[in-house]
C-alpha cells in the first residue's frame, strides 16, 4: 500500500489524492481478500507495485526489469501488465529500454528455477522441464475462453454470476454386473449467484473508468498514459473467470488509474461509497 500511495503521489503531486486513492484500494474486498490467504497473488502485487514505480520514475532499467522478473516468477498473470509496459515503451520508440528491461526480467525469471539444478533428483532435464511446465500449466488450466470471460465480467461488473443448472444424475449400482443410470425428466434451468461480500464500486465502474481514460489518452501526461496501458492489459485477468484472486491485479491498477486521473471530489465520493459498502457488509455479517 505504501508503494501504491507513493506512486499516486508522484503522478499527481498531491498527498491528499494519494490518500483517497489508497482508501479506495484498501476498501475494495476484491483486493484485500487476497491477503487473508496464502496465495502467490499477494506476493506478485508487492513486486508489481515496486516494479511499476521504478518503471515510471527510475532511470535504472536493469533494476526495474529485475523486479518485474521477480513478479513474473511469483505469478505469471503479471505478464499482462508487463506486456503493457513493453507496449508503452515501444510506442514511444524507447527500444533500448525495452531490451534492457525484458532481458533483465527474463534473467531473474529463469534464475528462479535454478534450484532445480542442485536439488536432490534435480539436474538440467528437471530445470528445463519445470521451466516449460509453468507456462504450459497456465495455458492449459487458466486459458481464456468466451465462457470464462462472460462469467468473469458478470462477477466484475454486476457482482453476480449466472450458471446453467441441470437435474442431478442418479446412478444405481446393484450387486453383480448391473448398472443403471436414471436421468429424471425436466427442463434445464438458470441459477443466479449473488456476491454481496464483494463490496466496493471500483470494479463495477471499471469499464467507464477505462473508457474515460482511453478517450482522453492523447491529452494525458506520459505517466498516466503508461498507467492506462498497464491497467487495460491487467484487466485481461478478469476474463479468466469469476475467482476473486483473478481480480487482485486489475483492482490494483484500476485504483492507480483512478488516483492518477480522477478529480479529488470524484475520488472522495468513491472512497466514501466504498467504505460505507464495506461497513454494511461487515455489520450484516456477510462473510467474505
Amino acid at each position: 500500500m505504501f508503494m501504491f500511495s507513493l506512486t499516486v503521489s508522484r503522478v499527481r503531486g498531491n498527498v491528499l489524492v494519494a490518500f483517497l486513492a489508497s482508501l479506495v484500494l484498501a476498501s475494495e474486498v476484491a483486493f484485500t481478500k487476497t491477503f487473508g490467504y496464502a496465495l502467490l497473488d499477494a506476493v506478485a502485487v508487492a513486486f508489481v507495485s515496486v516494479a511499476t514505480y521504478l518503471s515510471l520514475f527510475s532511470r535504472n532499467r536493469f533494476v526495474s526489469g529485475a523486479v518485474w522478473g521477480a513478479a513474473l516468477a511469483s505469478k505469471l498473470s503479471t505478464a499482462y501488465p508487463f506486456a503493457g509496459l513493453v507496449f508503452a515503451r515501444l510506442s514511444e520508440r524507447r527500444f533500448r529500454e525495452v531490451l534492457v528491461e525484458v532481458l533483465s526480467a527474463t534473467t531473474i525469471y529463469v534464475a528462479s528455477f535454478l534450484g532445480n539444478l542442485f536439488c536432490p533428483g534435480g539436474g538440467p532435464a528437471v530445470f528445463f522441464q519445470h521451466l516449460l511446465f509453468v507456462p504450459d500449466y497456465m495455458v492449459s488450466r487458466h486459458s481464456l475462453s468466451i465462457y470464462k470471460s462472460v462469467h468473469g465480467l458478470l462477477a466484475t461488473l454486476l457482482k453476480i454470476d449466472i450458471w446453467r443448472s441441470a437435474h442431478p444424475v442418479n446412478v444405481t449400482i446393484t450387486p453383480g454386473t448391473e448398472v443403471s443410470v436414471q436421468l429424471p425428466a425436466g427442463p434445464v434451468g438458470m441459477e443466479v449467484e449473488v456476491y454481496p461480500w464483494l463490496s466496493g464500486f471500483l470494479l463495477p465502474a471499471s469499464v467507464a473508468l477505462i473508457t474515460y481514460a482511453l478517450l482522453r489518452f492523447r491529452n494525458l501526461s506520459r505517466d498516466v498514459r503508461v498507467v492506462t496501458v498497464l491497467t487495460v492489459l491487467s484487466y485481461v485477468n478478469v476474463l479468466h473467470g469469476p475467482i476473486f484472486w483473478y481480480f487482485t491485479l486489475p483492482t490494483y491498477y484500476l485504483a492507480l488509474l483512478a488516483g492518477a486521473m480522477l478529480s479529488r471530489k470524484a475520488l472522495t465520493v468513491l472512497a466514501v461509497a466504498n467504505v460505507v459498502s464495506l461497513l454494511v457488509v461487515y455489520f450484516l455479517g456477510i462473510r467474505y
